[in-house]
C-alpha cells in the first residue's frame, strides 16, 4: 500500500541518485522500484523528456497508452514538457512516479498542471519522486508539500538562500553529514512532516 507521498532525491551528477531509484543487481544494491516491482498490480512510471540511457530497460509507454495501462513498470518520453505533463495530469492514478532530472523542466514554479496533479495525488492514489540535481534548483512551492528530502552530496553551500529556502532545522545538520562523509555515494532520508 502506497502512503501517497512526495519525494525530493537531490543530489550532484554521479552521486548515487538513480541507483538508489532502479537499483544495481551487479552491485546487489535494491533500489526504490525494487520494493514496487513485487506487487503484482503495481504500476510505476518514469518520466524521462530526454530519452536518458540510463533508463533504455525500461519499457516505453506512448502517452495514448496512459489511459488504458493496467500495471507494470514504464517510462514515457516526450519532447514537449507541457503536452506530457497535461497527459499525467489527466490519466495517471494508483501510480508511483518518478520525475527523472527534474531539474531541466520543472523550473522555478510547478505550472498549473503538475500543482493541481501533485494536490490531487492522495486522492488518485499517487506517490511522487522528483529528481533534482541541488537544493536550490527545487521549486518553493514543491517544497511546501513535500513529505521527505533524499539528500546526496551537492555541489553548493548551505547560505542564506537555502536556509530561507529550506526552514527545516533538520536540513543543514543533514547537509553538513552528508558532505563531511568520507563516501561520495552516502545520504540521508529527512521527514518533512
Amino acid at each position: 500500500m502506497r502512503t501517497n507521498t512526495i519525494t525530493l532525491i537531490v543530489g550532484d551528477r554521479g552521486t548515487g541518485k538513480t541507483t538508489l531509484v532502479k537499483g544495481d543487481k551487479i552491485a546487489g544494491v535494491k533500489g526504490i522500484l525494487d520494493v514496487y516491482r513485487k506487487r503484482p498490480s503495481q504500476k510505476v512510471l518514469i518520466v524521462d523528456i530526454f530519452n536518458n540511457p540510463a533508463w533504455a530497460e525500461i519499457p516505453l509507454m506512448q502517452l495514448h497508452q496512459l489511459p488504458g495501462w493496467k500495471r507494470g513498470v514504464y517510462r514515457v518520453y516526450h519532447n514537449n514538457v507541457d503536452t506530457l505533463l497535461a497527459a499525467i495530469e489527466a490519466n495517471v492514478t494508483n501510480t508511483v512516479i518518478v520525475f527523472e532530472d527534474a531539474t531541466k523542466y520543472i523550473g522555478t514554479k510547478l505550472n498549473v498542471d503538475m500543482k493541481r496533479f501533485l494536490i490531487d495525488s492522495k486522492q488518485k492514489n499517487i506517490d511522487v519522486y522528483f529528481v533534482f540535481h541541488s537544493l536550490a534548483a527545487c521549486p518553493l512551492d514543491l517544497i511546501r508539500i513535500t513529505n521527505f528530502i533524499i539528500l546526496f552530496k551537492t555541489k553548493e553551500s548551505f547560505g542564506d538562500n537555502l536556509k530561507n529556502k529550506f526552514p527545516f532545522p533538520e536540513i543543514p545538520a543533514a547537509f553538513e553529514r552528508v558532505r563531511d562523509h568520507s563516501s561520495r555515494y552516502h545520504y540521508e532520508t529527512i521527514s518533512l512532516d
